[in-house]
């Protein structure tokens, strides 16, 4: 991924919320940025060197 990540890329976190019984926490986008930012309020964008 690029390194700006917008809102269209939690697609996936909202469909996961969803389904029954599935607990959503914090979540995280590994993506080529240089430094951790929020996306949203729940998620956050991380550098991919920092895994």
């Amino acid at each position: 991924m690029g390194v700006q990540i917008g809102v269209e890329a939690t697609k996936s976190f909202l469909r996961l919320e969803r389904i029954a019984g599935y607990e959503l926490g914090f979540g995280h986008v590994i993506c080529q940025t240089r430094e951790p930012y929020p996306i949203t309020r729940d998620i956050q964008a991380v550098p991919v060197w920092a895994i």
